[in-house]
């Protein structure tokens, strides 16, 4: 309908806009708390241990390392060591005095920089569980797997989890030969060492009073690409863990990978080990645990990648990079620009 008297539309108009109350909405910032990532296991070597800072609602993002705390753990022995932190926020274990024991129990005492305390409940080190077998193919895809079989003991639950990473090598070209540069440095060869990716918390669990064959457990898979154009060294850490660790991990896995429908409650933020005394309903993420671990390493060379072809990452191509570099990528000519790239060699290369 159309208004022919503008003073009626005027003051119609003038009427619904005094009845509009315009409402400012403040975001809303999610509250801060701390996170703990650590553990002890029976492996000598030193153990690492992170704390941050992060928001309730996702804890993902803007993680801010925390230093200056104060970390020591205890075992039941009475035997009690501080860690040491060469860097701000990563904080090391060097296991001069307590030690992963199968059998003993581990508590975790943090002091903040600002005072909070934080400790984790008791957690006993189960006994080590040999991986019996460590295998690994691509099955004619373009990704290549890792997989182990593990024979578990009857009489009782196990609990287990298993990570893994790969070691590879990038050899430089030898500048002398191939450019003729007779005052180039011999060529070096990096290590360098990336997760071997699962997209889940890799956990198993058993109540079989019978002896059980595990066989074919997935325990990491990859692309195949010009990382494999060389000797590589896949690690599979098998870590026989508590039911704690076992339940803290599984519930993260339902928290990543949510089932349900739009109507189910959203995955809260998970809780481990980890507390704060005499204010216990402050959430403490993270999980403090103590694992027994066993190592199974397997070498794949260039032909275990067959019928898949990788190309040489150190190959001359003037169409793409024309006379930089010589026509070959930065880190064939230095490979340390790798981020994370050593020159130390492996004990077991």
């Amino acid at each position: 309908m159309k208004y022919r008297n503008p003073i009626i539309a005027i003051a119609l108009l003038t009427f619904v806009t005094a009845c509009v109350t315009e409402i400012e909405f403040e975001p809303m910032h999610p509250p801060s708390a701390f996170a703990v990532y650590g553990r002890i296991t029976d492996d000598p070597r030193p153990e690492e241990l992170r704390i941050y800072r992060t928001g309730l609602f996702s804890p993902e993002e803007g993680q801010v390392p925390i230093g200056d705390a104060v970390v020591t753990i205890l075992d039941d022995m009475g035997n009690e060591e501080q860690y040491i932190e060469p860097e701000f926020g990563r904080y090391l274990l060097l296991k001069n005095s307590v030690k992963g024991i199968p059998g003993r129990t581990y508590e975790l005492n943090i002091r903040m920089p600002g005072g909070e305390i934080i400790r984790s409940r008791p957690e006993t080190m189960p006994s080590k569980l040999k991986i019996d077998k460590l295998n690994a193919g691509n099955n004619a895809t373009v990704s290549f797997t890792a997989y182990v079989d593990v024979n578990i003991p009857a009489g009782g639950q196990t609990w287990l989890r298993w990570e893994a990473d790969r070691i590879y090598t990038r050899t430089e070209i030898n500048q002398n030969v191939v450019l003729g540069n007779p005052f180039a440095p011999p060529p070096k060869v990096c290590f360098l060492t990336e997760p071997y990716a699962r997209q889940d918390p890799n956990i198993f669990h058993t109540e079989s009073q019978e002896s059980y064959a595990l066989v074919r457990q997935e325990v990491g898979t990859v692309k195949v690409d010009d990382r494999f154009y060389e000797k590589n060294c896949i690690q599979v850490y098998q870590l026989n863990t508590t039911a704690a660790s076992y339940e803290y991990w599984r519930d993260i896995s339902k928290a990543a990978n949510p089932q349900g429908t739009i109507f189910d409650t959203p995955p809260a933020q998970v809780s481990g080990n980890l507390y704060m005394p005499g204010n216990e309903n402050q959430l403490v993420l993270g999980f403090f645990e103590a694992a027994a671990v066993d190592t199974a390493r397997i070498f794949i060379y260039r032909h275990d990648i067959e019928p898949l072809y990788v190309i040489d990452p150190c190959r001359r191509d003037y169409e793409s990079n024309g006379l930089t570099y010589f026509g070959y990528k930065e880190s064939c000519l230095n490979c340390l620009v790798i981020s994370e790239a050593s020159l130390e060699v492996p004990w077991f290369w």
